[in-house]
């Protein structure tokens, strides 16, 4: 089952989408819940990825019939577990709140967004591991700056400014030049140099080489392990 009253309240109370949009999303959560036997059941034993790669692939319905609209009604509900997870359930995510009655408006679900917020929320969780005396100087919330959204904003031991770049997966290209645009914002606004850190799962040489050519940037590799327990 899916969490119907916390979802449904958050969605018409936090969100502020109106009852006929409410009304529609619990409609289809109820069908994707039965299609899955069980949502939450199948978050948690297959992953967020796995479940937004079935809903790009099955046939089933509603996804059918309404491809585009269940995977927008899946997103948003991913997107609130992660929240929830994280002990943060306002409306902080890059998707604008859904009004009316036209889902034709709602985005599209995109399973590396849904990657790269579950993965902010895990390096939020262990900055020290990323960096020793690394910690968040942006109140758990991404910072706007002219040229975008920074994932992290940080100081390090020494105190310096460290913008955090966060990518799931294989790097892609743009990712760097996107990272020192922040970081160039950043510093026109505090008057003071800050570093710049991007993390990824992987870099290609290009971008190895470009960093190494830049000031103050450095690039974090991350992998996934896993850990064991009995489990009778």
């Amino acid at each position: 089952m899916y969490d119907k009253i916390g979802f449904l309240d958050y969605f018409a109370n936090t969100v502020k989408a109106s009852a006929n949009t409410c009304a529609t999303y619990r409609s289809f959560l109820n069908r994707i819940d039965d299609a899955l036997g069980g949502l939450d059941e199948a978050l948690s034993s297959r992953g967020l990825e796995a479940v937004m790669e079935w809903a790009r692939t099955t046939e089933v319905e509603p996804f059918g019939t309404y491809r585009s609209h269940a995977k927008s009604v899946l997103k948003r509900y991913a997107l609130y577990k992660l929240e929830k997870a994280a002990g943060d359930e306002d409306a902080s995510v890059e998707e604008p709140p859904a009004s009316g009655d036209e889902l034709g408006s709602l985005i599209e679900s995109d399973a590396n967004f849904i990657r790269e917020r579950e993965m902010q929320i895990q390096v939020r969780r262990q900055l020290t591991n990323l960096e020793p005396g690394l910690e968040a100087i942006d109140d758990g919330a991404e910072i706007t700056v002219a040229t975008g959204r920074i994932d992290i904003l940080a100081r390090d031991a020494k105190g310096r400014t460290v913008v955090i770049e966060l990518k799931a997966g294989k790097c892609p290209p743009g990712a760097l030049e996107q990272l020192l645009a922040y970081a160039y914002d950043i510093e026109q606004e505090s008057g003071k140099p800050a570093r710049a850190m991007l993390v990824a799962g992987s870099f290609t040489d290009r971008i190895r080489a470009a960093a190494r050519r830049a000031k103050d940037v450095e690039l974090k590799s991350y992998s996934y392990s896993l850990s064991f327990q009995d489990d009778k």
